[in-house]
């Protein structure tokens, strides 16, 4: 089986909360990978992030997603409401560069106790939604 891919959304302000869940998903997730959207980080930020803490973590930028939409947002959005509009920006990007990976989007602040997603079913649907769970 393919390794789990993880992706979730933060601000630069909120990367202690996204380490602490990469921590917890490669203590419980078994080849688990975390690919980390910093929603407000700029490019040569993102390159500092990406060389300080990029050996486990994958980080991408929105500018990464080379879509003037997303960054014409940017001035009508507060950070909170940008960060949960690039989740699908996010989650459409990882599944068109990986189609061969399933994704599963969790929310920064998540701390993982046991193989999150071990329990979902196999499906022929593209794209599965599931309520909050403990």
């Amino acid at each position: 089986m393919t390794p789990r891919l993880f992706v979730t959304v933060a601000a630069v302000n909120y990367l202690a909360s996204v380490l602490t869940l990469a921590r917890s998903l490669h203590r419980c997730v078994p080849g688990a990978r975390l690919c980390v959207l910093i929603s407000d980080a700029s490019p040569k930020l993102l390159q500092r992030i990406r060389d300080h803490f990029g050996q486990n973590l994958e980080f991408i930028g929105s500018h990464d997603l080379n879509d003037p939409v997303l960054e014409s947002m940017r001035a009508y959005y507060s950070i909170l409401e940008f960060n949960s509009a690039c989740k699908v920006w996010a989650l459409d990007y990882l599944l068109r560069s990986r189609p061969d990976s399933d994704c599963i989007f969790v929310d920064p602040d998540t701390y993982a106790l046991d193989d999150l997603g071990a329990d979902l079913p196999a499906s022929s649907h593209d794209i599965a939604l599931t309520a909050h769970a403990l």
